[in-house]
């Protein structure tokens, strides 16, 4: 089993088994989410952020992915499989609106997909939720701080890119990047733990209610995105932008679906939200593998030598 897949296995069975100290840890999620981006982002020239129309490729692309083709499936599926609730609905909502994760970056990096196309594609799409988020809330009759939505915004992804030129000096370079993965795994580690502990109530004692959620986004995760992938592959789509297509589509910041479900609309709304933080999980633990099976290469028939005495 690969480090990473045992760090997360880890932080899920912990955040299920010793939840307590998940709380205390809450606070100081946003400053994880921020070591963890600088880290994935000190490989990357600051060059690439300057105005140019090859920016619009991976911002455009990864709005529609992640913000208008997700929703559309996600909706789509809670419409068919759950009864009408509203407060479900709205929670499904806010994962739909929700920027996409932070963890897309140090997952290009992990999977060695397109890293500047990746960090271009979340800071836009991050850029967006400025506009997006606040007017959901608008039509939906939600009053919104737009303080907190900067706070966010601020430290997952604009302070990230000052403090990654920190770690580019070469005193400091040559330590975070040797143990750049280990650094990640163990700031990814915390994440997860602490997201599961904080959403153990939901996830055991509504259980039956989370049952639907989870078969929501288990499927829209595993049998609609594999299929997706298989198409990309079909259309001779490389490994490489194929893999950046999965993370940018499918890959959402749960923490900030939870915090805005929770906190504006109640228990039962962040419910989606504790269902996603499982399946996620689990999404990210199998991926490599799912891109390593449908794109690996078809054996080549052995050579064999005839001798002719």
């Amino acid at each position: 089993m690969q480090l990473r897949n045992l760090f997360l296995i880890s932080a899920l069975l912990l955040g299920l088994l010793l939840e307590q100290f998940a709380v205390g840890l809450q606070g100081y999620l946003i400053y994880i989410l921020c070591f963890m981006m600088s880290l994935s982002l000190q490989s990357i020239s600051i060059s690439i952020f300057k105005p140019h129309l090859k920016l619009l490729k991976p911002i455009i692309s990864t709005i529609l992915l992640n913000y208008f083709l997700f929703g559309i499936i996600l909706m789509f599926l809670v419409y068919l499989i759950i009864p009408y609730d509203k407060a479900l609905y709205i929670g499904f909502l806010m994962i739909a609106v929700a920027p996409p994760g932070v963890v897309i970056v140090p997952f290009a990096v992990r999977m060695k997909s397109d890293i500047n196309y990746a960090a271009l594609g979340v800071v836009g799409a991050y850029l967006f939720t400025i506009i997006l988020f606040p007017l959901t809330l608008f039509f939906l009759g939600a009053e919104v701080d737009f303080m907190n939505v900067f706070k966010l915004i601020f430290y997952s992804v604009v302070l990230p890119i000052f403090i990654s030129r920190i770690f580019r000096h070469p005193a400091i370079f040559k330590f975070t990047k040797k143990h750049q993965s280990l650094l990640i795994d163990v700031s990814f580690f915390v994440l997860i733990y602490v997201v599961i502990g904080i959403n153990k109530s939901v996830l055991v004692n509504d259980f039956r209610v989370s049952i639907l959620p989870l078969l929501v986004l288990g499927i829209l995760l595993f049998p609609i995105a594999t299929g997706l992938i298989f198409l990309l592959k079909k259309m001779k789509k490389s490994k490489e932008v194929s893999t950046n297509f999965s993370l940018l589509l499918m890959v959402k910041n749960n923490g900030f679906s939870a915090v805005s479900s929770l906190t504006l609309f109640g228990t039962v709304a962040s419910i989606p939200s504790a269902a996603l933080s499982v399946v996620l999980l689990l999404y990210l633990i199998v991926l490599p593998g799912i891109m390593d099976f449908i794109f690996k290469k078809p054996k080549q028939p052995e050579l064999i030598e005839q001798i002719y005495l």
